[in-house]
């Protein structure tokens, strides 16, 4: 049943305001209050050209009683799945869960039966990418996907944004930190 939420046979359709040039950015975050316990999940696309950053798109997703690892791989699946939807197919992905970038990174099964179907669908979305950056970052540089993630749970709902995002000020607020410091660490690519 989860990977028919986020694994459609459709092939990607590129939307006409999708840019072409410049740089994907994917944000993700997961928190759980408990662990497990009410969690949400926020992933923010973003793209930066020469002149200009854009939040292209956003989620904030309330998730009931979940680990917080549970959580994370959420949010990066639901980004994954928004990108392959619209065929973009090169991404730098940022997240502070190194659990499970350095799973995805190293092809690595969870340990955990749960973790296994969640880590099995991001395997399978990551694959469609054409070029993958993946970055670990710390929580101070993960703040829009953090704010998103906490929105879901503070609201206890999910909310999509699109175009044109209108997201809350809190994510706002980190937009231009969480974006430099994305653009200045040392890159993993796969």
């Amino acid at each position: 049943m989860l990977q028919a939420l986020f694994l459609e046979d459709a092939p990607p359709t590129p939307s006409p305001s999708t840019p072409s040039s410049g740089q994907w950015i994917l944000f993700f975050d997961g928190a759980s209050r408990g662990n497990p316990g009410p969690a949400g999940a926020g992933a923010i696309l973003v793209h930066v050209s020469a002149t200009q950053s854009s939040v292209i798109w956003a989620v904030s997703a309330y998730l009931g009683v979940k680990t917080n690892n549970e959580a994370e791989y959420t949010a990066l699946i639901q980004g994954l799945s928004y990108c392959r939807s619209r065929g973009i197919n090169c991404l730098l992905i940022v997240g502070d869960s190194r659990f499970v970038l350095d799973a995805l990174r190293a092809g690595r099964r969870p340990r955990h039966p749960r973790l296994i179907p969640f880590f099995q669908i991001a395997h399978v979305l990551r694959a469609s990418l054409r070029e993958c950056i993946w970055r670990h970052h710390r929580r101070s540089y993960n703040r829009m996907a953090d704010a998103l993630a906490n929105w879901a749970l503070d609201h206890a709902q999910s909310q999509v944004f699109q175009p044109p995002p209108v997201v809350p000020s809190s994510v706002l607020k980190a937009l231009s930190s969480d974006i430099g410091a994305a653009t200045l660490l040392r890159d993993t690519t796969e």
